[in-house]
């Protein structure tokens, strides 16, 4: 464990290889039985809503719901709710009524319930298990995004998993995802 590392100690993580063999998506094209049809252009503000959803997000398949939610501190974050909330409503073109928030222990759920989006982001951002969709990766035509796309994915996975210093900036990520630390 980090915590038992003496202080003199040099620390090395393997690079990772990446080899981009795959485009990156410009749009996701969604149809399903219903009636539903989706599609959504991937600028940069859908890439902050990936780096959140990354770090802070969730996929919940409980009930047969298929909910995608960003989980927010309640008393400290509701204005980078809001933000959000007009992501899903003007980037992730869901309809206001489908969107819907919840409090829990000091945390704030923005949630709606979006099958064929959560089925794209499981596949491309979680390993798949034999019990599901576990841990949080990066795919391979990921790093063919472009500057601005990356920073704003890296902004949204800061305003996530972030930890701020005295001065209230934020200073790094945190997370327990070792492929995607390593990867990103």
């Amino acid at each position: 464990a980090v915590e038992n590392i003496e202080e003199d100690t040099d620390v090395v993580f393997p690079l990772p290889q990446i080899d981009p063999t795959e485009d990156k998506p410009e749009k996701l094209s969604f149809k399903r039985k219903g009636g539903y049809t989706k599609e959504i252009i991937l600028q940069e503000e859908f890439w902050r809503f990936v780096g959140f959803w990354v770090g802070d997000g969730y996929s919940n398949k409980a009930n047969g719901t298929q909910r995608i939610g960003l989980i927010f501190n309640e008393t400290e974050e509701e204005e980078l709710l809001k933000e959000y909330r007009e992501i899903a409503l003007d980037i992730l073109d869901e309809p206001e009524e489908n969107i819907s928030t919840h409090s829990h222990n000091g945390g704030k759920t923005l949630y709606w319930t979006d099958p064929p989006l959560l089925k794209w982001l499981s596949q491309n951002f979680r390993k798949q298990t034999q019990s599901g969709w576990k841990d949080k990766k990066i795919p391979e035509w990921f790093w063919n995004l472009d500057k601005a796309e990356f920073k704003s994915f890296l902004n949204g996975w800061i305003e996530a998993d972030g930890q701020r210093d005295e001065k209230g900036n934020f200073k790094n990520v945190t997370t327990k995802e070792k492929s995607l630390a390593t990867q990103a």
